[in-house]
């Protein structure tokens, strides 16, 4: 009898933490029918949520948790709105996003990234903003970071963050093809001169 009571405890114990593992306590709005907006904060992470898989998900906050450089986004084709800050991504390659067309706020800051191989961003065709501050082994090579930037700029990026990423030169011509940004956030770098900055600039932080 006790044998079987014991039983009963330990597969509900079981059960209770392989739900909690599958189902994380995240927040989830409903702001319509066909607009969601899931907030998975400080829970730990290096997954993401598979029972939301499916559901009209726009806007996702991921932020202090433990996601790496093995993910994709592909699954969250919905996405408009994806804030993955605070978590373990080392690089970005042209997979990383692959599928998000809808996507327009990208936050990845402070999340060791030193690697961005090539127009990393370039299956984002609407993005508007985004933020890649924080990640301090960008700024040691502003060619790579041109480079991964060029395109996302040319398709019409306006706001552009990439503060505090030990940054100590910027190319003249760095902001070229940027003809529709209208934010830059160079704050916090140790530039000693500065690019050539765009027409359609509003709000400059250095």
């Amino acid at each position: 009898m006790l044998n079987s009571f014991l039983f009963i405890i330990i597969v509900f114990w079981v059960n209770l933490v392989s739900s909690a593992i599958q189902y994380p306590n995240c927040s989830v709005e409903h702001n319509s029918p066909v607009a969601w907006s899931v907030d998975c904060s400080s829970l730990n992470l290096d997954f993401f949520p598979q029972h939301l898989l499916g559901h009209p998900v726009r806007n996702l906050t991921f932020v202090h948790n433990n996601l790496n450089s093995s993910v994709k986004f592909q699954v969250w084709k919905d996405l408009e709105y994806l804030n993955v800050a605070y978590n373990k991504l080392t690089y970005i390659n042209n997979e990383t996003f692959d599928g998000l067309v809808k996507l327009k706020y990208l936050n990845v800051s402070y999340n060791g990234i030193s690697n961005l191989n090539g127009d990393v961003f370039s299956k984002l065709p609407i993005l508007n903003i985004l933020d890649l501050s924080g990640n301090k082994n960008l700024g040691s090579n502003t060619e790579s970071l041109e480079k991964a930037l060029d395109g996302t700029l040319q398709r019409g990026l306006r706001k552009l963050y990439i503060a505090d990423i030990d940054m100590y030169d910027m190319k003249d011509n760095f902001f070229d093809r940027a003809n529709l940004l209208s934010l830059i956030d160079i704050s916090n770098n140790y530039l000693k001169s500065f690019p050539t900055f765009p027409k359609s600039l509003k709000i400059l932080d250095i």
